[in-house]
């Protein structure tokens, strides 16, 4: 069902950004006033960011096979495309080697329930060369409006969003 799909992935990402407002909140001295603010700030951000992700992957999902090393390489991608972690590699390589693989794992993480809660998966067989780009693809088109909204809705409303510092601004 596609409501559960999406209520998982969204549920994944709010629960991941407690943990990173917890983190910076405690690393600033600990207030439960700057902790909720963190917190709603980044659920605002991530809604946004997501949406694109885990309704994409719905889309896919219904549609196309993929084997669980498929998912790991290709969902992980993308969370180095999001997260501009290899952007890093020329100004900072050993940092930016050192986040790939928990970057790649966090996104799996985050789509994980929800993809888990699918009783079937797509029948549909594609050859990784094609599937591969043609997911990429597809992640990007469901991305494009709502990432448009959060620059609009930052521009209007920046201190309803995380600091640049704590998110790629980018």
């Amino acid at each position: 069902h596609p409501a559960k799909f999406i209520l998982l992935g969204y549920l994944a990402v709010l629960t991941e950004e407690f943990i990173v407002a917890l983190v910076h909140s405690l690393t600033e001295g600990f207030s439960l006033l700057g902790f909720s603010q963190l917190i709603f700030q980044f659920w605002a951000f991530n809604v946004f960011a997501f949406t694109g992700f885990i309704v994409g992957w719905y889309f896919l999902f219904r549609r196309l096979r993929y084997s669980t090393k498929d998912l790991f390489f290709i969902v992980g991608i993308w969370g180095l495309f999001s997260e501009h972690t290899l952007t890093y590699l020329g100004t900072n390589t050993f940092a930016a080697v050192l986040l790939i693989l928990p970057t790649m794992s966090t996104y799996n993480l985050i789509i994980a329930p929800a993809i888990a809660s699918m009783p079937q998966f797509g029948k549909k067989e594609m050859n990784s060369w094609k599937k591969y780009p043609y997911t990429f693809l597809i992640l990007f088109a469901f991305s494009v409006i709502p990432v448009i909204l959060l620059g609009l809705l930052r521009s209007q409303f920046p201190g309803a969003f995380p600091p640049c510092e704590y998110i790629s601004c980018s």
